[in-house]
């Protein structure tokens, strides 16, 4: 089998469901069109209460739904003589024009211009402005490109209007036919310009979809062809109409017209998305709903002769495609600024180009889902008359409006909270070779950023509550009984929780008197660790063994916090008692100078590593005190070095350490002396006494 009709699984499997839903909708078109169901009598309808009773949402649905499969069989049914009429219609269209061949002449030199104009002038400024970075995969060299094709297209389209309404238009039909054609080609241009953004066939650097140059081609090219197939359409039709083709044909062709744009974008979708996966596997999918909504809507208004709901969603795919463009620049400058290293030295642009990425998205979701819920609900099904949805769409826009500044403030109340005060600790692996150094290592917070996170979830929870009443109040629902609800609710909930409303208040003033923050090492209890967060209710402690503690406020008790202020570390070391004091406290103060111009320790000191004195003798040593203050976090690490350094010091100075051996000293002599008279006396003591005489 040749390459050409090797067509994989997926694309038989959507041709065969395309096929089917065509034919389904032929035949029950066609059907309903040879047997139409007999409508009751208006005025036995207009007499009927009951009916008028039942008249409802559902019912209204059902009856648009009749109303337009009725509609559609009609057309369906004309579409034999289609081929006719408009061959009929084309003629009479030619027989309008004067000079054919040139107002042909003058349409080639618009449409040529609309088309190969932009580049040329890109081109041009690029070179005018050489200052400039227009090339690369910098983000801003791509948004500075993206600028200067939305330039260079305005000035076509402005220069292609006066010479088009001056050169093109006439008093004949086929004038009008010509202005047409100069009109949808202009359009045309217009829409595949996000497509010529996004894609870039000749520049794979600048191109904002992760494509080949294969794929990337392919795509732009079906974009243009499903795009000029549906403006030829839309400007020639309503001619073929002026030209004398009766409406069922033309809209038949319409029809057609769209299903076969429909079915070839799907295709192009189908095989660009084909290796994707995760985010961009979605994407794709969204981007077939939308063409199949839009052919939806498209045959509907063809077949209704109301476009109202088809142009809802041409601007809801409008707003998706330039949010996907947007989108796609943030996410390549934070890629980029990542991959150089500029996130740590600018923080703040850092941080609110994530905050951008996070607010468009859900804002773009929601204006289109309210573009789309209208369409549907209005003008397709017509569950909603206009009078009702002018009340619902109020509310409506109003929770999401409401629900988008909430979102907006709450992800700026976030940036805000991340780049102005200091971020939390983290709570890792021992630092190098100091496995105590987990306890209170990192940097605390502030009072404010530790508190931050409920700060946060009580706002969105604020902002969620007061959309809801507000769009309550806006449906004519009197909000006052729901708020006394709420309030007796909340009152009666808090007696019955009593345990979890002493949780909360003992967090009040815990957060109020600054006990402990996210960072600092506490013990409360038998607990003790790292404070990693602050909830409502509890507070979370990380031990330095790794446990995860959760602790109630109401059950702390008295906490006792580490790492607040300063740290002053005591410790006594026994020296001989013939030791130097003087030359071993010269000694510790160099070993504390030293310390303190270690670049790791030289910010921690507070007062510097000293030798205090002699705090107490003993038998065999002198006990001697040492003493520093630190900043908490690293006191522990820092007393294991002042030890390590001291020793050496000493012990390369000859100043030795106290033992703890038992020296026994004789009266005088040698050893050898020492020891023959010790032998002596013993002789002496275990000799027997002589007997008396009897």
């Amino acid at each position: 089998m040749s390459r050409a009709f090797n067509i994989g699984p997926g694309r038989r499997i959507a041709a065969g469901l395309a096929l089917f839903v065509l034919g389904l909708v032929i035949t029950v078109s066609v059907a309903g069109a040879a047997a139409p169901a007999e409508a009751p009598p208006a005025a036995t309808a207009a007499v009927n209460p009951l009916r008028n009773e039942l008249d409802t949402s559902f019912t209204r649905m059902w009856a648009n739904v009749d109303l337009i499969s009725d509609r559609l069989a009609t057309v369906l049914a004309a579409l034999p003589a289609a081929p006719r009429a408009l061959a009929d219609a084309t003629a009479t269209l030619l027989d309008t024009a004067a000079t054919p061949l040139l107002t042909l002449s003058k349409v080639l030199v618009v449409v040529l211009a609309v088309i190969w104009l932009p580049a040329l002038l890109s081109r041009l400024f690029m070179r005018w402005m050489r200052h400039l970075d227009f090339t690369g995969p910098d983000a801003r060299a791509i948004l500075r490109r993206g600028l200067l094709d939305i330039v260079a297209l305005g000035l076509t389209v402005a220069v292609a209007g006066v010479v088009g309404r001056n050169r093109l238009l006439g008093p004949t039909l086929f004038d009008a036919f010509a202005a047409s054609i100069g009109l949808a080609t202009i359009q045309w241009r217009i829409w595949m310009l996000p497509f010529l953004i996004l894609l870039r066939p000749s520049d794979p650097q600048q191109r904002l979809i992760q494509a080949d140059d294969q794929r990337a081609l392919m795509a732009y090219r079906s974009a243009g062809l499903c795009f000029a197939a549906g403006f030829v359409a839309v400007k020639y039709l309503p001619l073929m109409i002026d030209a004398g083709m009766p409406v069922p044909p033309a809209q038949a062709i319409g029809v057609v017209v769209g299903t076969l744009i429909m079915i070839g974008a799907v295709f192009a979708l189908q095989r660009f998305f084909a290796q994707s996966r995760g985010w961009r596997k979605t994407v794709g999918n969204v981007a077939k709903v939308m063409v199949l909504v839009g052919w939806a809507l498209w045959t509907i208004g063809v077949s209704m002769l109301r476009f109202e709901a088809y142009n809802v969603v041409f601007w809801a795919m409008e707003v998706a495609i330039a949010t996907y463009i947007i989108e796609r620049l943030l996410s390549r400058a934070i890629a980029q600024r990542e991959a150089d290293g500029i996130a740590e030295k600018d923080k703040n642009r850092f941080s609110l180009l994530h905050v951008a990425r996070r607010t468009m998205v859900p804002v773009a979701a929601a204006v289109v889902l309210v573009m789309l819920a209208r369409s549907w609900l209005v003008d397709v099904f017509g569950i909603f008359t206009w009078e009702d949805w002018r009340t619902f769409d109020r509310a409506l826009i109003m929770v999401i409006s409401v629900l988008i500044v909430g979102h907006i403030a709450y992800e700026l109340l976030g940036y805000w909270s991340s780049t102005r005060l200091s971020a939390p600790v983290a709570v890792a692996a021992p630092i190098g070779d100091h496995e105590d150094a987990l306890p209170g290592a990192g940097q605390p917070t502030s009072r404010l950023s530790s508190i931050m996170p409920v700060v946060r979830g009580f706002f969105g929870v604020l902002v969620v509550a007061t959309a809801l009443l507000l769009g309550l109040s806006h449906l004519g629902v009197n909000i006052s009984p729901l708020l006394a609800g709420a309030g007796i609710f909340g009152l009666a909930f808090s007696f019955g929780s009593q345990t979890l409303v002493k949780d909360i208040v003992s967090g009040v003033f815990f957060v109020a008197d600054d006990a402990f923050r996210v960072g600092e090492y506490i013990q409360a209890g038998s607990h003790k660790g790292t404070v990693e967060k602050l909830s409502l209710r509890s507070v979370r402690v990380r031990h330095q063994n790794g446990q995860f503690h959760t602790i109630p406020y109401g059950q702390l008790g008295a906490v006792t916090n580490f790492s607040r202020d300063y740290a002053t570390i005591k410790f006594n070391l026994r020296l001989a008692r013939d030791t130097d004091m003087e030359k071993a406290r010269k000694l510790a103060k160099k070993v504390g100078a030293d310390l303190s111009a270690m670049p790791e320790y030289a910010d921690q000191f507070i007062a510097p590593f000293k030798m205090q004195g002699v705090t107490d003798i003993e038998p065999n040593a002198l006990l001697c005190r040492f003493k520093f203050t630190v900043k908490p976090g690293k006191q522990t690490m820092i007393q294991r070095e002042a030890i390590k350094r001291i020793h050496k010091a000493f012990h390369d100075s000859g100043i030795e350490f106290a033992s703890n051996a038992v020296v026994v000293q004789g009266r005088g002599g040698t050893m050898q002396e020492q020891s023959l008279e010790a032998a002596g006396a013993a002789s002496t003591t275990m000799a027997p006494q002589p007997q008396p005489a009897a």
